[in-house]
């Protein structure tokens, strides 16, 4: 597919998408069936999660939960599951179960309001009174548990929380509604975290891009919770924004997320997870990231104004709003980057006409385009020839801000990365011999100074999906978390089974 074919194919999407809302399906199906619980002590867990509700404190220590932080427990091997590639599990002892608790408007901050999953295992080990009782196992903590026949592997299914959790969610229309309406995604905008948070693994954080939403992560981020390796050393993040504003705008807001998260989380300052972050971003989410990993300096600025900020007759308010989204340095917790099919210095194709319409139908929030069309409205001597005609047409939407004459993107582009910071770069060629994804360029998808690049054949602008690129940011987290020297993280021991672990239900077939 050409280029042009590309962007159109990508923007008559969005036309289709519009007539069709009604009939967007999310791509991942859970359907729940019948399953027995053939050991009565579960059905008791059962009870005591429905009856009884405490907070996770309280409900988690040293990998064991306990069952009233769940509102109900459902069994993996009731529920089928369609749109993922794999099923990864563990055969083993013990009964799988995916730990649901609900999360209505979001009241616990940073885990997705469409519901908390967790993957548990219930295993029945000693009890002090020489019994035995039904426990509720992280199997991602505990990897084996000791039986009277010796260790066993704990039995688990890694994919059935996050599948159910995905399920839930109205991604699949927002992509499309709220890049055209912020107020549509603007409650559900922020950083969310897929795992429980853990002040010691490394935060993984995935960043969309333009017209998507996590949607779009959902096979790697299958992959990395079903990694035994990859568990142990980092948390799934994901990042949710509006897609339809500019980038800057964007990603003022990402930051100021990203720090007031931080404060909330950790407010001394003291977890490994606060300073140790790594983040993988498509297209547009790139954009973000790269004001993570880089300094503007005064150069943002210069690119549109001819005179500093104190300068510029404007309120003070609105001064400092432009501030926010010209100037940043980079954020020392970022430790190494991936970028999938960034448009650094943008793409000719976002002057595609059928693009232009659909970008003229986004309606931008007030905060950002009024202090933007004011200080330019009040100040047109200060302003660089290129930023001229920004008084006249307004503050650009989002698509429209990737076009390669928007005198800013190509200056945010040409930020060097932070030196210490290692950035690996993956792109998609559609066509042989190309050197286009469809959408971005090479040209300006590749930085200089990449520890490395992995080029996609027959892959389009939605490379990030594709195995052959999964694959590559495996790789490149594992080689990230074995160059930690101080990085340790190791299994816990087994756990007693005590008697009687025989009568648990046996063993589980692996799907992926």
């Amino acid at each position: 597919m050409g280029e042009g074919q590309g962007w159109a194919h990508r923007s008559a999407g969005l036309v289709l998408g519009l007539g069709l809302l009604g009939c967007v399906s999310n791509p991942v199906q859970v359907g729940e069936e019948s399953a027995e619980l053939l050991a009565p002590g579960i059905a008791e867990l059962q009870r005591r999660a429905a009856e009884t509700r405490i907070d996770e404190a309280a409900a988690y220590r040293d990998g064991v939960w306990d069952p009233a932080y769940f509102d109900r427990l459902i069994p993996s091997e009731g529920l089928e599951i369609e749109g993922l590639r794999r099923r990864h599990a563990r055969p083993g002892v013990g009964v799988p179960l995916v730990g649901l608790r609900e999360n209505p408007g979001g009241a616990e901050p940073y885990l997705p309001p469409e519901g908390i999953t967790r993957p548990v295992t219930a295993v029945r080990t000693a009890s002090p009174d020489g019994g035995t009782a039904w426990r509720l196992l992280d199997p991602t903590v505990h990897a084996r548990i000791d039986t009277p026949e010796g260790p066993r592997d704990l039995a688990a299914d890694f994919t059935a929380p996050y599948a159910l959790l995905v399920s839930r969610t109205r991604f699949a229309s927002l992509e499309i509604t709220a890049t055209l309406r912020y107020s549509e995604i603007e409650e559900r905008a922020g950083i969310f975290l897929i795992d429980r948070y853990d002040p010691d693994r490394i935060p993984l954080l995935m960043v969309h891009g333009l017209v998507s939403s996590p949607l779009t992560w959902r096979e790697l981020t299958n992959d990395v919770l079903g990694d035994a390796d990859l568990q142990r050393r980092y948390q799934v993040w994901h990042a949710v924004y509006p897609t339809g504003v500019p980038y800057l705008h964007a990603a003022a807001d990402f930051r100021d997320a990203w720090l007031e998260m931080r404060r909330t989380l950790d407010p001394e300052g003291r977890h490994l997870a606060s300073h140790h972050r790594v983040i993988v971003a498509h297209s547009k989410g790139g954009l973000l990231t790269k004001t993570l990993v880089a300094d503007s300096g005064t150069r943002l600025w210069d690119a549109a104004f001819t005179a500093p900020p104190g300068a510029l007759s404007a309120s003070e308010a609105d001064l400092a709003e432009m501030r926010r989204f010209l100037f940043f340095e980079h954020d020392p917790s970022v430790r190494r980057a991936v970028f999938i099919a960034t448009p650094h210095r943008g793409s000719r194709l976002a002057d595609n006409p059928l693009a232009r319409m659909v970008a003229s139908w986004i309606a931008l929030p007030f905060d950002d385009a009024g202090p933007f069309e004011r200080v330019l409205d009040q100040n047109p001597d200060h302003l660089t020839t290129s930023f001229q005609r920004r008084r006249f047409t307004g503050l650009p939407t989002g698509p429209r801000a990737l076009s390669q004459q928007d005198p800013l993107i190509g200056t945010l582009g040409a930020l060097p990365v932070d030196p210490l910071v290692p950035f690996h770069t993956i792109l998609g060629r559609a066509e042989a011999d190309g050197a286009s994804d469809g959408v971005v360029e090479h040209a300006s998808s590749r930085l200089e100074g990449a520890a490395s690049e992995l080029v996609v054949e027959d892959a389009g602008h939605d490379v990030h999906q594709h195995p052959e690129a999964i694959a590559e940011v495996l790789r490149i987290l594992r080689e990230h978390a074995a160059s930690l020297e101080d990085q340790r993280n190791p299994v816990r021991p087994a756990v007693d089974g005590g008697d009687g672990v025989g009568d648990l239900r046996g063993e589980q077939d692996s799907a992926g």
